[in-house]
């Protein structure tokens, strides 16, 4: 990963780095801490982070499993709060405001 935002860097390509927040047989718990381990396996050259919470799109094995009440989407206040624990490892790479 990180030879490949290397070579984007060197082509003024810009490299954007996805985290799924809570994929299927996820805990919520677990779902709180993964992204901050996800935040370290980034690249430092990658220019935009995008963490995207799992979604429910009908007929895909995540919808049957939703059907099946074998899985739950994140809850909004745990990607708020996981937001809240990448935010300082974040904050060099992005120079994100502080969170009140």
């Amino acid at each position: 990963m990180e030879e490949s935002s290397r070579y984007l860097a060197a082509t003024r390509f810009a490299a954007k780095s996805y985290l799924l927040f809570k994929p299927p047989f996820m805990s919520e718990g677990d779902a709180l801490h993964h992204p901050q381990n996800g935040f370290q396996e980034i690249p430092e050259d990658s220019d935009e982070i995008s963490v995207n919470p799992m979604n429910i799109q009908k007929r895909t094995i995540v919808d049957r499993i939703f059907r099946n009440r074998e899985y739950r989407p994140p809850w909004l206040w745990s990607l708020v709060q996981m937001i809240r624990n990448v935010h300082d490892e974040s904050t060099p790479r992005g120079n994100l405001p502080a969170l009140d």
